[in-house]
């Protein structure tokens, strides 16, 4: 008679079967690896990309050869913020299809976006106005001045600060009559990030197992009705 190999306790076998990988208890797939590790590479890139675009006084024009060669590529340098879109909106779709295999995903995918946005803003918005409004009071505000001189916290309405405080300054002028005016003009890009976080909440809710078709509706109708609808979205140009 043939004796009978014990049950295997390695975690390569057993419960996880002859494949090796860990049981998946959920009914959707396992993703592949969410994860590049280049993508601190690419985001740093941008990040310079942009912060060496906003170096560059627009004010100085460059009368050589060289120079000019230098100025176009800087002036160029702005596309560092659509492609920190690009990876923001990678790593958000990545979140979101890790979160939707757990119970309780929506919930604690907006507790997650939520306290990673708002806390370390509000500190930053308080502290900005704290020191803004004093020097306005001081007579000293002028030290803030051009080329884009920072408004006196007291300048916006109560619409325009609750736009600013909440991230939807950008798209409440399209339903409410104070003009736009965002208290600290480069948190627009957390306004777009914050409707990212939105829209993939909502499909988390309410289509976990069609995630990915959700966002290409959304992706499709937004395509579609942006030429008829909202004309001017964030700043005026």
């Amino acid at each position: 008679m043939t004796k009978l190999d014990p049950p295997s306790t390695s975690p390569e076998v057993g419960i996880a079967g002859a494949t090796g990988h860990p049981a998946n208890p959920s009914p959707l797939p396992l993703p592949r690896s969410p994860r590049y590790r280049t993508l601190d590479t690419w985001r740093g890139l941008a990040c310079l990309m942009v912060v060496v675009f906003h170096s560059f006084s627009e004010d100085v024009h460059a009368t050589d050869s060289a120079g000019r060669a230098v100025e176009f590529v800087v002036r160029k340098l702005w596309a560092g913020v659509p492609m920190f879109f690009v990876i923001s909106g990678y790593c958000i779709a990545a979140t979101s299809d890790s979160s939707r295999r757990k119970q309780g995903a929506t919930k604690d995918f907006f507790k997650r976006r939520l306290r990673r946005i708002f806390p370390p803003y509000w500190i930053f918005l308080a502290l900005s106005a704290a020191v803004i409004g004093g020097c306005g009071h001081l007579g000293l505000l002028r030290f803030f001045g051009e080329p884009a001189p920072l408004p006196d916290p007291a300048q916006l309405t109560l619409q325009q600060w609750l736009g600013t405080v909440t991230l939807t300054e950008p798209i409440r002028p399209h339903f409410f009559s104070d003009p736009f005016k965002l208290y600290m003009g480069h948190a627009w890009t957390l306004s777009y990030e914050e409707q990212f976080y939105a829209v993939c909440g909502l499909l988390l809710l309410l289509a976990p197992r069609r995630f990915f078709r959700g966002i290409l509706v959304v992706t499709v109708l937004t395509l579609l009705v942006t030429p008829f609808s909202f004309k001017k979205v964030g700043f005026e140009t």
